[in-house]
C-alpha cells in the first residue's frame, strides 16, 4: 500500500472506501468499469478484512471471483493465468459430433493438488479424460477451476490484510461505532450546516440511504453532495463549532468509527437516523 501512496484510512474512507462498499453491497457487479482498479480492489479487501460480517466476506469473495473469471475471454489468457497459479496447461482441439471444441490439457499431478483443495465433486478426476499425464478439460470446466483459484487467492489477501488492519474493525452491528457527536446531532432538529455535517459522516461510512433521508428537507444541499466529495470535520473543528460532546480520544469522527482501539470508551449508541414514519 505504501508503494501506491495510500494509507489504511484512504482505503476505508473517501472515494476508495465508497467504491469498495458499493462493490461489497453488490451494486457494481456484472460490469467492468474504468473506476475499478488496483486501489479499489485493495480498498475492497481492506473493507472485508476490517468487517466482522463473515457472510458479507464470503458473498463478496464469491462475486469478485466470478467477476474476474468472467473477464477471461481467450484460451491463451486461460493458459497464462493457470501458469500464474502454478499449473502447466496447453490448448488443443477435438472434434465431437462434427463440431470443433477447445480442450485444455492440464498437468495431472498439478491438477490433483489444486482441485483437492476445493470441495466440488464436479472437479473430481473421475469426471475427466486422462491421457499421457494430462487432464483434459472443457472451457466450462477450466473456468470453474479458475474461479476457485481466484476465490482462494482473494481469501488469502483478505486474511493477510486483517493482520495489517489490527485495530481497525467495522462491526456488522454498527451502532456502537457512531461517535457521540454524531449521535447527539441525530437526536435534535438540525439546521442546514448541522445537516451537512451529519450527512457527510453518514456518506463516508457507507450509510447512503440514511444520508438521503436526512437530506430530503434540503434538496439543494442534497444535489451538491451528490456532485462533490465532502470530508468530515476533525474533532478540533467540531469542538470549535460547539458540537463536540465527549472526550473520545480520537482526532476525527471517522477515526472513532474505523479505529475502535483509539477510543477512550465505546458506549452503546442508538440508531443514528430513525426510519421515516
Amino acid at each position: 500500500m505504501a508503494e501506491l501512496g495510500i494509507s489504511v484510512h484512504d482505503l476505508l474512507t473517501g472515494d476508495l472506501g465508497k467504491e469498495a462498499r458499493h462493490r461489497a453491497g453488490g451494486e457494481n457487479f456484472g460490469r467492468h468499469t474504468e473506476s475499478y482498479n488496483l486501489k479499489v480492489f485493495l480498498a475492497l479487501t481492506a473493507f472485508l478484512a476490517a468487517s466482522d460480517d463473515e457472510s458479507l466476506r464470503q458473498e463478496t469473495t464469491v462475486k469478485e471471483a466470478s467477476f474476474f473469471t468472467s473477464l477471461i475471454k481467450s484460451p491463451e489468457e486461460v493458459v497464462k493465468l493457470l501458469e500464474k497459479f502454478g499449473l502447466r496447461a496447453s490448448i488443443s482441439q477435438e472434434k465431437r459430433n462434427g463440431a470443433v471444441f477447445v480442450v485444455f490439457r492440464v498437468d495431472l499431478i498439478q491438477y490433483l493438488h489444486a482441485s483437492a483443495r476445493f470441495r466440488d465433486e464436479s472437479l473430481a478426476l473421475r469426471n475427466f479424460n486422462v491421457e499421457a499425464g494430462v487432464v483434459k478439460l472443457t472451457d466450462a470446466d477450466i473456468k470453474k477451476l479458475i474461479f476457485y483459484l481466484i476465490k482462494e487467492k482473494i481469501e488469502k489477501i483478505v486474511e493477510e490484510m486483517r493482520g495489517e488492519l489490527e485495530g481497525f474493525r467495522i462491526t456488522s452491528s454498527k451502532e456502537d461505532a457512531f461517535p457521540p457527536c454524531m449521535v447527539e446531532l441525530s437526536n435534535k432538529e438540525l439546521n442546514e450546516a448541522q445537516t451537512t455535517i451529519l450527512a457527510v459522516f453518514l456518506t463516508n461510512v457507507g450509510r447512503y440511504q440514511e444520508a438521503e433521508r436526512l437530506l430530503e428537507r434540503w434538496p439543494e444541499l442534497q444535489d451538491r453532495m451528490r456532485k462533490a466529495k465532502f470530508i468530515p470535520f476533525s474533532c478540533r473543528r467540531m469542538a470549535e463549532l460547539g458540537l463536540c460532546v465527549s472526550d473520545c480520544g480520537t482526532e476525527n469522527p471517522l477515526q472513532y468509527y474505523f479505529e475502535p482501539k483509539k477510543r477512550k470508551s465505546s458506549p452503546n449508541r442508538p440508531s443514528i437516523v430513525p426510519d421515516s414514519p
